[in-house]
């Protein structure tokens, strides 16, 4: 495995420990706390060139900063876990997730 293989799967295994770890602290952690760690998934998606967690994150604070729904918040989350699978980690891939979430959310 080369270098840039395992970093690349470093990165992903602390992005779903982060992602697990937000998914835990829905109703249990402050807003404040909760925006944090989504603000760090974020900066550490965006740094580990995972464009589309990124992309999710972005709308999941979005979503948190115009209600606090928990129902929205989760497909969120289940959103950035099944994206942290895809093997290709491209921009345009989080409008397909984004869609997904409607899709969730509105049928």
């Amino acid at each position: 495995m080369t270098v840039m293989a395992e970093a690349n799967l470093l990165a992903r295994a602390r992005l779903l420990d982060q992602i697990d770890l937000l998914a835990a602290g829905v109703n249990r952690v402050s807003a404040t706390a909760f925006v944090h760690q989504v603000d760090e998934i974020r900066c550490a998606a965006q740094q580990s060139r995972y464009p589309h967690i990124a992309e999710l994150a972005r709308g999941l604070e979005r979503t948190l900063a115009d209600s606090a729904s928990t129902v929205r918040t989760l497909a969120y989350i289940d959103a950035m876990r099944d994206a942290l699978e895809c093997a290709q980690a491209e921009p345009h891939m989080a409008q397909a997730f984004l869609a997904s979430i409607n899709q969730r959310l509105y049928g």
